[in-house]
């Protein structure tokens, strides 16, 4: 959902201060070991995008950190999860058209690699492929599934933000559902 391929960017002019101000605070809070809610406003098509691609790459090449990215959208109540379950596929490279055992497969790589093979591996890869949209907790009521999943990714974040700066970008956040903004607290929490 829309998805619009990436194509040959053309340098960054006349953002500098932007990209300067957003780096020093990604500095500020990697050097001070602090989660930071960033918040770029502007009217469409002034760049914010470009800005945010520019402050990612500055979080992977300087700090060696991990972006997930995720994208809120207007008609997101068929499913209020998609920012964050597109920012788990993009940081377990997760295709869509994976089937639910390759995707299990990715999925627990990276909580292996993170985390390391415990007995809360299960159970975080289950939140986590639920978030993605399999149906692997159907065994327990919906209310619950969605306090597994949530869980599973503060846990993952919480284990990759030990390791490594971990910038969560989630784009047209005022698309985004209320359980999702909840969410997002519970990450800077």
């Amino acid at each position: 959902p829309g998805y619009r391929p990436d194509r040959h960017r053309a340098p960054l002019i006349g953002r500098d201060d932007e990209v300067a101000l957003l780096s020093h605070a990604l500095d500020l809070a990697v050097g001070q070991g602090r989660a930071a809610l960033l918040l770029l406003v502007g009217d469409a098509g002034v760049g914010k995008s470009r800005v945010v691609e520019q402050v990612a790459e500055v979080a992977r090449g300087c700090h060696d950190g991990v972006v997930l990215q995720g994208r809120c959208v207007p008609y997101g109540e068929a499913n209020v999860w998609w920012p964050l379950a597109e920012a788990v596929r993009s940081g377990c490279n997760v295709e869509p058209g994976d089937d639910q055992d390759a995707a299990a497969d990715k999925v627990r790589a990276v909580v292996t690699r993170f985390m390391g093979s415990g007995d809360d591996t299960d159970r975080v890869v289950e939140g986590l492929l639920h978030l993605l949209g399999f149906d692997v907790l159907r065994v327990i009521d919906a209310a619950r599934a969605r306090e597994e999943a949530t869980g599973a990714l503060l846990t993952l974040a919480a284990a990759v933000a030990r390791q490594r700066p971990l910038v969560i970008v989630l784009s047209d956040l005022h698309w985004a559902d209320g359980a999702v903004l909840g969410v997002v607290e519970d990450l800077l929490e």
